[in-house]
């Protein structure tokens, strides 16, 4: 188990059930375990972008408003959310409805 499983690990027993299995998988895998194909690329990219949109977002919430945050399980909801919902109005995602993409990321991809 590398540091970076063993911190994801640590952190999914900690948000007591939020951040599912297969999030996890999907976390601690590494970008070409996935393929090298669109979709891979797609949803890898979804969720880059909505990781930071969501932190950034945070962050001026808590700097310029009254806003105390958010806990790790739903700010990890919300960049399911968002990395689900671009990834569905992707060509590469067209056959798939963002329910099933939230659902299971991994799956979407395999």
């Amino acid at each position: 188990m590398d540091i970076l499983e063993a911190h994801l690990h640590r952190r999914h027993e900690a948000a007591a059930g939020s951040i599912t299995n297969s999030d996890v998988e999907l976390l601690s895998t590494k970008f070409e375990a996935l393929g090298k194909g669109r979709k891979a690329k797609t949803l890898w990219g979804s969720l880059l972008m909505a990781l930071f949109w969501n932190i950034w977002f945070e962050r001026n919430k808590r700097v310029f408003e009254d806003y105390k945050g958010v806990g790790v399980e739903e700010l990890w909801d919300r960049v399911r959310h968002w990395a689900a919902l671009w990834a569905s109005v992707s060509v590469e995602f067209r056959d798939y409805n963002l329910s099933s993409i939230f659902r299971d990321l991994l799956a979407a991809v395999n």
